[in-house]
């Protein structure tokens, strides 16, 4: 073979075929078959997308270069091959790629520069960018298979750093949905808790630990909650001081949604790209961060990814001294949780992870990871930075989180603790009153003038977008002495366009990508006026095809921002007010008026309008939606339906039913089958319920499966058939996961101890350091009488958790029963 320098000692095999490759690096892939054959039928379908992005690990010895070059020249995507060091210089990329514009080759380190070549943030906002292993990165324990994995890392940070940025869409459309509800910039809290003590609780798993620690001590320091625990901290009776919230995702309200319940005299602190349905319907004072619109440049400290990292920076800002971390893991706990275990959402990670790494704990153990976490803490380290400038100390209560240069670790019984202040709304409320209902209609008067003022500027954006087609048009028809003046004119257009509104028309790129990019490819194109004026042509089709949707957004804001308007207005009208209230579907604002505007609408609304209201506050706190129309999320369709059965609300069911119903996927007939039983459930039809479930025990989707196998087995335990029921469970409760613990308690208790031990024996085996699963254990001995190994069970469990309340009940009842009933 002929490389691209002078060729090493490689040994090299011709097939039958003619194909040519280096022996160490496809002895085995193409002795049976030719290199196109398998090409065709593994790749071909994946790599004919246009306009797309493909990232190819190892290039099999250049056959593969040869297979896109000779089937893909033309296509309008881009073809990067990334090689090892190693064999990257001797692949034959000239002699295969025969001149194709739309191939690369380099190297890991080569990688970013030669991305250059294309728009990759674009084909990121597209899902266009794709990674594809060759056929010798398929096989385990190779170089290229190291690199793939590499590869794999360096493309998911890529993404996440773009896609998980107040840039893309979701971000956009949260700013804009925010901006009626906005009071006071968190600035305004700088310096008002000036040598104090915080303790800021994140969702990761150490929290169950740290819990009972933050009841005892409650009084004694300002607490912080991640908004998304808020269900949690009210089981255990915990109120915080100041929730933070940042997620722009509709689920961020199915998972932080308790949190409307709060009385309110506390404080959100939230960024503005935070779901708008929990920002508009809180009742208390709130505080936000970051730029108001999409467009506007951040101007205070990119804080980090999480909301934890929006809690410290709050904290640092508002001038604590001593600042605690609890369930601020930012690495996977035992079983692979990445929540507390009662946190709603996905607690638990796939077995098959891919982009694991190790991290090393507080604790001095090593703990898996992935990108977004190593993320968090590069974040983490900056700000404990920022906290030791400003005077302000950090530092970790659990163990089991990963250990950040900067955040020092200690434990709960050592941490020092004030004896307590004045409480924190009481600080805000004296410090900084709420603003009057004047300064109010002030603000929203400023704003509705602000946003006719933006839609006024995309009126005046496809006026001028306009005028460039017909310039086109006439640059079409014009003779060549006059081409010249016109092309001149458009470029003139074009400059004059983007220099008005640039911010406005790259802010059209990330809100509506699929719709801008229908108009506008992102190919290289060329440099002459040919070129310029195709490229600038299709901008301009582009523009005006995706800002009437962005005019509409800014009048849905300007809308939003008029009701606020009205609410201020003691003549409003109480139906006006309600239906506005329920179309933007947050009728929680009844509780966020001025009292004697509630007692109003209250005493004035007629029927059906009142009932409607009363339902659907009732409804705010549990009812989730599936939607017929656009991506279709299994998990969060489960959620829907799960959470409108734990709620009793047989009509949220009905249209969560309902829309599945138009679902194609195999998942939502999975998850209908599943509705349907929690359907009979509430009817109390037991035998309905038990063949609902029994046909959904028996579906291809784990999470239905397992949900619905549960059920069925306690239906049968309601029935007295306790061992039908703990076959059931057994499995489950061996395959792991958040519920293995209570399934597992279930078993203990439904008189199979013997069978929960066997299951807790296989999930020790894999999670050796979890105290929970030895405190089960022990229960389960305790059960079969086995007083020994329960004893050494409870030890254990005590020694991997000092002060485990659980596992000393388990031992002082064992000592009891050694009282009582002596041996011998």
């Amino acid at each position: 073979m002929n490389g691209n320098s002078e060729q090493p000692l490689f040994h090299s095999t011709r097939n039958t075929w003619g194909d040519e490759y280096f022996t160490h690096i496809n002895g085995p892939d193409f002795k049976d078959e030719p290199a196109s054959e398998i090409y065709k039928r593994q790749y071909d379908r994946l790599l004919s997308q246009k306009n797309a992005i493909f990232v190819l690990c190892g290039t099999d010895s250049g056959l593969l270069i040869r297979h896109i070059a000779r089937n893909f020249a033309d296509n309008d995507s881009f073809y990067v091959f990334v090689e090892t060091d190693e064999l990257a210089p001797f692949v034959p990329f000239e002699q295969h790629a025969e001149s194709a514009e739309n191939l690369a080759l380099c190297t890991l380190s080569e990688l970013p520069e030669t991305l250059k070549r294309v728009d990759v943030r674009h084909h990121f906002y597209r899902n266009a960018v794709f990674l594809v292993p060759s056929v010798c990165a398929t096989r385990e324990n190779t170089a290229h298979a190291l690199l793939l994995q590499k590869l794999r890392e360096h493309l998911d940070m890529a993404r996440f750093n773009i896609l998980l940025t107040s840039a893309h869409a979701p971000f956009i459309l949260a700013r804009l949905g925010n901006l009626a509800d906005h009071e006071l910039p968190l600035d305004r809290l700088d310096g008002l808790f000036e040598g104090e003590t915080a303790v800021i609780l994140g969702a990761g798993p150490s929290l169950d630990e740290l819990l009972p620690w933050v009841q005892e001590n409650r009084p004694r320091f300002t607490l912080f909650a991640v908004s998304r625990i808020a269900k949690r901290l009210g089981d255990e009776g915990i109120l915080p001081d100041i929730v933070a919230t940042i997620d722009p995702k509709p689920a961020s309200y199915d998972i932080s949604k308790e949190m409307l319940v709060y009385p309110e005299d506390r404080v959100l602190i939230y960024e503005t790209h935070a779901y708008p349905r929990l920002i508009s319907q809180w009742r208390g004072r709130k505080f936000f961060a970051g730029p108001r619109l999409p467009w506007e440049p951040r101007k205070d400290l990119n804080y980090g990814p999480t909301v934890a990292h929006l809690a410290l920076w709050a904290a640092i800002r508002m001038g604590f001294r001593r600042i605690y971390l609890a369930g601020v893991d930012l690495c996977y706990g035992p079983a692979g949780k990445v929540h507390e275990s009662a946190s709603s959402g996905k607690a638990e990670v796939s077995a098959t992870r891919r982009d694991v790494k190790t991290v090393q704990t507080y604790g001095g153990e090593e703990a898996e990871t992935d990108y977004a976490f190593l993320a968090g803490i590069a974040s983490l380290e900056k700000l404990a930075t920022v906290a030791r400038e400003a005077g302000s100390e950090v530092a970790n209560l659990a163990a089991r989180a990963a250990k950040v240069p900067g955040v020092s670790f200690v434990p709960p019984e050592k941490a020092q603790l004030p004896q307590g202040g004045a409480p924190a709304a009481e600080r805000v409320a004296t410090a900084l009153p709420p603003p009057t209902p004047g300064q109010r209609k002030n603000q929203l008067q400023t704003l509705v003038a602000e946003l006719e003022e933006l839609i006024e500027q995309c009126r005046n954006i496809r006026r001028m977008a306009h005028r460039g087609e017909r310039t086109i048009r006439e640059y079409a028809g014009a003779s060549a002495a006059k081409r010249g003046k016109v092309a001149k004119e458009f470029g003139g257009l074009c400059t004059k366009l983007q220099k008005r509104h640039g911010p406005i028309l790259d802010s059209l790129q990330r809100l509506f990508p699929d719709l801008f990019y229908a108009y506008f490819d992102t190919k290289k194109v060329a440099d002459d006026l040919k070129g310029k004026i195709r490229h600038d042509k299709q901008l301009l089709q582009a523009y005006m095809a995706t800002v009437p949707h962005l005019e509409r957004m800014l009048r849905i804001a300007r809308d939003k921002a008029q009701h606020r308007l009205l609410e201020l207005d003691p003549r409003a009208c109480p139906e006006r007010l309600v239906r506005g209230w329920l179309e933007r579907k947050e009728p929680l604002r009844l509780h966020c008026v001025d009292p004697s505007t509630r007692q109003r609408v209250l005493g004035e609304l007629g029927e059906p309008l009142r009932s409607k209201l009363e339902e659907a506050c009732r409804e705010a706190l549990c009812d989730r939606e599936v939607s017929p129309q656009g991506n279709f999320d299994a998990g969060e369709a489960l959620g829907r339906a799960q959470d409108a059965f734990r709620h009793r609300n047989a009509a949220a069911l009905k249209r969560v039913r309902e829309a599945l119903s138009q679902r194609p996927e195999v998942e939502a007939a999975a998850i209908d089958t599943l509705a349907a039983g929690l359907e009979a459930e509430l009817r109390e039809d037991g035998d309905a319920a038990v063949s609902y479930y029994q046909q959904a025990s028996a579906t291809e989707y784990v999470p239905v499966r397992r949900e619905a196998k549960r059920r069925l087995a306690k239906l049968l335990l309601a029935r007295g058939a306790t061992r039908e029921a703990a076959e059931l469970l057994y499995p489950l409760c061996t395959e792991g996961g958040p519920d293995a613990p209570e399934l597992a308690t279930t078993m203990i208790r439904a008189g199979h101890p013997g069978l929960a031990l066997k299951a807790l024996v296989d999930l020790l085996e894999r999670t050796p350091r979890d105290p929970l699963l030895w405190c089960l254990a022990g229960e389960a001995q305790e059960a079969l009488g086995e007083t020994g190994g329960a004893r050494d069970a409870f030890v254990q469990a005590l020694g991997l958790a000092p002060g485990n309340a659980r596992a000393s009940e388990g031992l002082r009842r064992l000592e009891e029963n050694a009282k009582n009933f002596p041996e011998g």
